[in-house]
């Protein structure tokens, strides 16, 4: 099964910045095994919620023609667990940006009060042609863009 940790995108700059929404809801698989009395999300996939939303910029800021890998994250800082019904804002924002890469910094924050930071994650990218991405693929990124456009991000 695949996770897709952020539900909308509020802002998207090319090459700058993002700021997505995940509501967190009462239905996660993750919350059956993951704590004994209160459910609550585990830490590191607010670490992957950053991560995804900072993959949806790297991927539109190289025109949705690369394929990536999150090569490196450091300075991970986890402030206070997230509950079921809590909604999450992620903003991941742009350090360094290559061909071959990008390095951001990103949080996570449950109303104003941030729960989790990044200080840095770093992607390698490949370039590939679009043609070869399986119709799977081009469905699950048509999912997301149906996100970003309902959000009113900005487009390249």
């Amino acid at each position: 099964m695949r996770f897709i940790f952020f539900d909308h995108v509020l802002e998207l700059v090319p090459g700058k910045r993002i700021l997505a929404t995940k509501a967190v809801g009462f239905d996660g698989e993750y919350f059956t095994s993951h704590s004994q009395g209160r459910p609550l999300l585990p830490a590191t996939l607010t670490v992957e919620a950053i991560a995804q939303a900072a993959g949806w910029l790297n991927f539109i800021t190289h025109q949705e023609s690369i394929r990536m890998v999150v090569a490196l994250v450091e300075g991970v800082r986890f402030l206070r667990p997230v509950w079921p019904g809590e909604l999450l804002t992620l903003e991941a924002t742009v350090l360094f940006l290559h061909p071959e890469g990008v390095t951001v910094g990103g949080q996570a924050r449950a109303g104003s009060e941030v729960v989790t930071t990044v200080e840095r994650m770093v992607f390698a990218n490949r370039k590939v042609d679009r043609s070869l991405f399986t119709p799977k693929e081009l469905r699950h990124y048509e999912y997301i863009k149906a996100g970003t456009r309902a959000g009113g991000a900005q487009r390249p």
